[in-house]
């Protein structure tokens, strides 16, 4: 039993997560649209999108009409 929980363990969300916050939440944005944007107090960790530019690292831009961006709202 308790190596199904450490495999459980390994194969959560957070374990696979690529970027990653700890911290405060600064201002968050939901447009009519569904799309949105969340800021945070300091920069995003982790290996960043190959999209993102230097000007949102503290940033994290999300879509509601998404399965993934159901999740966040």
């Amino acid at each position: 039993m308790e190596k199904i929980l450490f495999i459980l363990l390994l194969l959560s969300a957070n374990s696979l997560a690529i970027g990653s916050y700890s911290g405060t939440v600064s201002d968050v944005r939901i447009d009519r649209d569904g799309r949105g944007i969340i800021a945070f107090n300091g920069p995003v960790v982790g290996e960043p999108a190959t999209c993102r530019i230097s000007d949102y690292i503290s940033h994290l831009s999300f879509d509601t009409n998404t399965e993934g961006g159901k999740a966040i709202y």
